[in-house]
C-alpha cells in the first residue's frame, strides 16, 4: 500500500471542513501518516492519552472495541478517532483494531491543541461529532429492552 498524503483527504474530513488550503496544508504537515496490519491495536482502552493522539483514517477499517472483545463500532476513511482522550484527558476510552490494512494520519496532543488555537472551526466542528456520537448513544441505550423486569 503506498503511502498516502494526508492533505488530499483532510478536506473531506467533517472535523477539518472549512479551513482554507494554507492551514489543511499547515494540519498534514503536523501529521504522521502510519500504515496498520489487520489486528493491529492503534490505541488501547484505559491507556493514558497522552500517547497516540488522534487519528483520520485515510485507507481501510478500523474496529472500535470496548471491553476487549464488544465491537460498538467501525471506522472508515475520513473518520476520526481518539479525539476524547485528548480533550479531557482521561484514559482511552476504546480500543481500535485494524481489520485490514490500514492508513491513519496521527496529530499528537500537542499539534492538536495548536490546531484548534489557529483554527476555532475545528473546536465547533468537533463539538458537532462529539454531540452526534453522544445521540446516538443515547438512542442505542433507550432502544434496549430493560433487562431488569
Amino acid at each position: 500500500m503506498a503511502t498516502v498524503n494526508p492533505e488530499q483527504h483532510l478536506a473531506s474530513v467533517f472535523l477539518f471542513s472549512g479551513l482554507d488550503e494554507g492551514a489543511l496544508h499547515g494540519l498534514a504537515d503536523a501529521m504522521t501518516v502510519k500504515q496498520y496490519l489487520p489486528d493491529d491495536h492503534i490505541l488501547t482502552e484505559g491507556h493514558d492519552s497522552y500517547h497516540g493522539g488522534m487519528g483520520v483514517v485515510l485507507h481501510g477499517s478500523l474496529s472500535v472495541i470496548r471491553a476487549e472483545h464488544d465491537v460498538i463500532g467501525h471506522l472508515g476513511a475520513g473518520d476520526v478517532f481518539g479525539e476524547m482522550s485528548l480533550i479531557d484527558d482521561e484514559p482511552r476510552s476504546a480500543t481500535i483494531v485494524a481489520d485490514e490494512r490500514t492508513e491513519v494520519a496521527l496529530l499528537s496532543r500537542g499539534d492538536f491543541r495548536a490546531q484548534i488555537h489557529q483554527n476555532p472551526d475545528i473546536a465547533l466542528n468537533l463539538m458537532k461529532i462529539l454531540s452526534g456520537r453522544l445521540r446516538e448513544a443515547h438512542a442505542s441505550t433507550s432502544t434496549q429492552p430493560d433487562e431488569s423486569s
